[in-house]
């Protein structure tokens, strides 16, 4: 018999076929919602969002920052609420002194929701909305929530609903949200249960998407880091000094690259340059549309001035070779023929290995 699927549960098929940025409550966060429930609402959660080192994936980009996602590759980058460490609604461990202020009760009957109560004669402080643990049962097709003892109906469709002796309001989820299915059946007890990073399935913690471990304590980083860096406990690659990107799979070239707009494409240095020639694109160079090298690197000629060839054939097939990328270019023999034809230079098979710039 299969284990059953809590995340997504009541989603609706949109849940399947959009992306993760569209997603709904719990299921999504971002920069202005940095804190709420986790998606069963069984523990008060943050919004971990990381700055990668490198851009992620064109798929993978919900901010307008390339570079900015969620934690975890395999869930593909979204970015959702994961548990404070001491966030549990279930656990009566995780009891804290501001709990009777609030009208907060921990334990199993309890879920996390968004509100602003606070008892009367008190403040909340900075924070005037925010969330919390609350009493809940699914009576007659009803879903109650209880504060200080008081038992009170929830809009079906979820809203506020207030309560004698505090200030502000609760914010009850939608029926279906904790009523529509029962609960789930397991036994046995699962370590730390896990972490609410997880399910926990006859005793056993089946991990979410970007957790692993036997308690679902660990976050995996993307490709574990092409084995070419260290993953950091936040599932970030803290990559070897000769790789980058999120998953340290792309090679850094050395600093001689950068100069005058040389581009680093997977450790392969290409220069790509509008008015400089030479091996590091240092040199002024005069320059043609289509071509620009240097005669001090196809001629060694004593006056060393910057030129090119001009006949439209020899241009055609200098772009077809040079396109190669990497400084450390060769030639293949038909453009060494070329060369020794046409300029009868004893020098070309250093100069092809010099030539930097089109």
């Amino acid at each position: 018999m299969a284990d059953r699927l809590d995340w997504g549960r009541n989603q609706g098929t949109d849940f399947v076929t959009s992306p993760c940025n569209l997603w709904k409550g719990a299921y999504h966060c971002n920069t202005t919602n940095l804190s709420g429930c986790t998606y069963n609402r069984e523990a008060e959660g943050y919004c971990p969002i990381v700055n990668y080192s490198g851009d992620l994936p064109q798929w993978a980009r919900y901010f307008p920052q390339a570079n900015k996602g969620g934690q975890s590759s395999l869930a593909d980058y979204c970015t959702y609420f994961v548990a404070y460490s001491d966030g549990s609604c279930t656990d009566t461990n995780s009891a804290r002194a501001p709990d009777r202020m609030l009208g907060e009760v921990r334990g199993s009957n309890s879920r996390c929701m968004a509100s602003s109560l606070v008892r009367t004669g008190f403040v909340r402080g900075s924070v005037t909305q925010g969330n919390g643990c609350y009493q809940h049962r699914c009576v007659n097709n009803s879903l109650e929530v209880a504060v200080d003892g008081i038992w009170k109906v929830c809009p079906k469709s979820g809203g506020p609903v207030q309560f004698p002796g505090f200030n502000g309001e609760l914010i009850c989820p939608a029926y279906h949200e904790l009523c529509s299915t029962g609960t789930v059946s397991m036994s046995g007890q699962c370590p730390n249960s896990c972490n609410f990073n997880g399910d926990c399935v006859n005793g056993k913690c089946h991990c979410f998407l970007g957790f692993h471990g036997h308690d679902c304590s660990k976050r995996s980083c993307p490709s574990n880091c092409n084995e070419r860096g260290k993953c950091l406990p936040n599932g970030v690659c803290e990559c070897e000094n000769s790789r980058t990107g999120i998953d340290c799979s792309t090679a850094v070239c050395d600093e001689q690259c950068s100069l005058h707009g040389g581009v680093c494409d997977n450790g392969v240095c290409e220069f790509r340059c509008s008015d400089y020639a030479g091996y590091t694109c240092q040199n002024s160079s005069t320059l043609l549309s289509s071509l620009s090298v240097c005669k001090d690197v196809l001629e060694r000629e004593l006056s060393g001035q910057h030129c090119a060839p001009s006949e439209a054939s020899i241009l055609q097939q200098l772009e077809e070779v040079v396109v190669m990328p990497n400084y450390h270019r060769l030639f293949p023999s038909g453009a060494r023929k070329l060369f020794n034809n046409v300029f009868g230079s004893s020098y070309c098979d250093a100069a092809a290995k010099r030539l930097a710039c089109w």
